[in-house]
């Protein structure tokens, strides 16, 4: 169970680490300055911290294992949808 979570954050913080560099080339693409993708890399990252304390008390509430298999599926259905957005 430890090897597959920590395989886990590796590939989840891969992507979010991999997205950071080309975000400018997407800026271009969706013809918005660089100061909106900066903003947008600030929300990512204050969302991240306001939900740590509400996600501690969420683990603590069901138990470690819904919020750990949770947490990766909104992850990954917000990354989804933002993959298939057609305007910033």
């Amino acid at each position: 169970m430890l090897f597959i979570l920590c395989t886990e954050v590796i590939v989840m913080m891969m992507g979010i680490g991999i997205v950071g560099p080309i975000l400018p080339h997407y800026a271009r693409l969706f013809g918005v300055n660089i100061a909106m993708i900066g903003l947008l890399i600030t929300v990512f990252r204050v969302a991240r911290i306001v939900m740590d304390v509400p996600a501690g008390r969420m683990t603590e509430h069901f138990g470690r294992r819904p919020i750990l298999i949770s947490g990766p599926l909104v992850l990954g259905m917000g990354s989804l949808a933002c993959g298939l957005a057609g305007s910033y």
